[in-house]
């Protein structure tokens, strides 16, 4: 097994679909260029959903798009992606563990379908091992 460095370990940013976590994403892509390791782009599903296969697809997508965000920067930065299964505040602060950063849009209220305004932001800057950056939305 390969032992790694903290300096080694991804920047990760959390992925929901939102236009709030593609401009988390290219806020991020600067802190990873700078600290010469990979941007992991992470989405997280809802394994208990009727419909997983949508669930899924709906995740490709939404990394795709953020994917394509990123690499439109011209930067030379490595991306991953990854699909996680739960609670979206419990797998990104679990992925914080492997992560030097990890970086989240902060959504408005018209963009949360319960008009929570920012509970898996503040809650994952609770919970993470690592330090949160959340990317607020231009004014």
């Amino acid at each position: 097994m390969m032992n790694m460095n903290r300096q080694d370990l991804p920047v990760v940013v959390g992925i929901d679909g939102s236009k709030h976590a593609v401009r988390a994403s290219l806020w991020a892509v600067d802190e990873a260029v700078d600290r010469d390791v990979p941007l992991l782009l992470a989405f997280v599903i809802n394994p208990h959903a009727k419909d997983l296969e949508r669930e899924y697809a709906y995740a490709q997508h939404a990394l795709h798009e953020a994917w394509v965000a990123v690499e439109a920067t011209g930067k030379p930065v490595k991306l991953e992606s990854s699909v996680l299964q739960g609670d979206p505040v419990e797998q990104l602060t679990e992925a914080s563990r492997s992560a030097q950063l990890v970086c989240v849009g902060s959504r408005g209220m018209d963009d949360s379908p319960h008009h929570e305004h920012g509970t898996t932001s503040a809650a994952l800057a609770q919970a993470a091992y690592t330090p949160v950056a959340i990317v607020r939305r231009r004014h």
